[in-house]
């Protein structure tokens, strides 16, 4: 999300408080796990300052008035075009749905996330339900999907998440994305196929997403072998989400397929 990205993290901080330094600024932004040197810092913060983000006055650090401006009149604009009952790109109408396309996983990732965003926005203190054959996106990108799940599940009253099954990389992989708010389990006997396949439940919606063939073999072999962390090629597993390979997604708006879905995850969490 966008705490991982330097300009982002400054503009935060300094929205919780102004009339900082740039040492207490520079502790701040640290606290928020970005690394950045301090030099580099001082260069990042004085492009902010020329590009009137920022105004410096005796040393001290605020947002600059008219930036705080176009953030009020970018936030009215946003609010009009994104967030409007009739702006969902996830206003599907019921029995119906929604194909999307990628040329890669990780192009597809980006697609989904901005699915399931609008998806806790239109069922606010739902509970949701995932299946994932394997913990594909977290031993990828460990810090971007657990960001990205953790802003997920701040609008959810809890997540249920079942992978299949139990080798070594599954297990690793539920332990990396473990975290506040999900409640996780390995299982050997899915309700779902065992390989290269997702499923999402929120509210009466359904986001399912079936692997190409060649990206899960890929995926198989290593979830086959690999029986430790120093067996673990992280750089090889992670080229496969950017390997080129056509990948889609569904949006299925499906009240009574939904409820049968969401009671095929709940009973291996009663």
């Amino acid at each position: 999300m966008f705490r991982i990205c330097i300009e982002y993290t400054i503009i935060g901080c300094l929205a919780e408080e102004k009339d900082l330094t740039i040492q207490e600024l520079y502790k701040r932004v640290g606290a928020k796990k970005i690394k950045v040197s301090l030099p580099n810092f001082y260069k990042i913060i004085a492009r902010m300052v020329d590009s009137q983000i920022l105004v410096k006055n005796n040393g001290k650090l605020q947002i600059h008035a008219m930036y705080l401006h176009f953030i009020v009149a970018l936030a009215e604009n946003v609010n009009k075009t994104y967030f409007s009952d009739n702006a969902y790109t996830i206003n599907v109408k019921p029995w119906e749905q929604k194909t999307f396309t990628a040329s890669s996983l990780y192009d597809l990732d980006i697609i989904w996330m901005n699915l399931l965003s609008q998806l806790i926005k239109k069922y606010p203190e739902e509970t949701a339900y995932y299946y994932n054959s394997h913990p594909y996106h977290v031993l990828s990108i460990t810090d971007k999907e657990k960001a990205n799940m953790e802003e997920i599940g701040r609008g959810l009253e809890t997540s249920y998440f079942l992978f299949w099954n139990d080798t070594f990389l599954d297990k690793y992989g539920s332990e990396l994305f473990s975290m506040q708010g999900y409640t996780i389990k390995c299982i050997t006997e899915p309700p779902f196929p065992e390989e290269g396949y997702f499923i999402n439940i929120v509210g009466d919606y359904i986001i399912e997403c079936v692997l190409p063939e060649p990206v899960t073999q890929h995926y198989k072999i290593f979830f086959d072998t690999v029986k430790s962390a120093q067996d673990f090629n992280i750089a090889m597993f992670s080229n496969i989400m950017k390997m080129k390979a056509s990948c889609s997604l569904k949006l299925i708006h499906s009240p009574e397929h939904a409820k049968k879905m969401k009671q095929k995850i709940k009973k291996y969490f009663t």
